[in-house]
């Protein structure tokens, strides 16, 4: 595997059957305590920001399924799963002099501090990927005041959103007629 910017921008991944070399969970020094909803996909950036995808290895057989179901954590408090994703790029966006992406990001999410991930300059565009990816996956629809305000922000700021799929360009422009409204 070695689409690195794939998997970290939209990762899929599956927290059953991801297993890692006690090694590399060492080097990224155990897990963020302050987490309690995307303790995986921090660890998952620790690793790939820091060893890239050369050990990565994906087999063509289900080793877990993943149950979605009214009691998971995810289900109960969305926002608190999205604060934990946000407070995650926020720092990203920091170390890399994406300040005003993080900006946005605080604007709607309640910001943590956290250990950080291995990223500097050389890691902007990628980050600045994720975080739109992130904005337009969970944001595209106005559902607060508060995400009105972050993602008017946003679009605002004339921020570039870089090579943007299909699917993120129709966000996106729902994004914009939902934004017109007087607010």
């Amino acid at each position: 595997m070695s689409d690195l910017s794939g998997c970290s921008v939209s990762p899929r991944i599956n927290q059953q059957s991801t297993f890692y070399r006690m090694g590399a969970v060492r080097k990224s020094s155990s897990l963020e305590e302050r987490l309690h909803y995307v303790m995986d996909y921090e660890l998952w950036q620790q690793v790939l920001f820091r060893r890239g995808t050369s050990g990565v290895r994906i087999v063509p057989w289900e080793l877990a399924v993943f149950r979605s179901h009214a009691e998971s954590k995810t289900t109960l408090v969305p926002h608190l799963f999205l604060d934990e994703l946000a407070s995650l790029l926020h720092d990203m966006c920091a170390h890399t002099d994406l300040v005003e992406y993080g900006d946005v990001l605080a604007a709607g999410h309640r910001i943590v501090p956290l250990r950080g991930v291995p990223v500097n300059g050389s890691h902007r565009e990628r980050v600045r990927a994720m975080t739109v990816h992130f904005l337009l996956k969970w944001h595209h629809t106005i559902h607060s005041q508060r995400d009105f305000r972050m993602m008017r922000m946003f679009r605002s700021k004339g921020l570039p959103t870089g090579e943007l799929s299909a699917v993120q360009r129709e966000r996106l422009a729902r994004l914009d007629d939902q934004l017109r409204a007087p607010g």
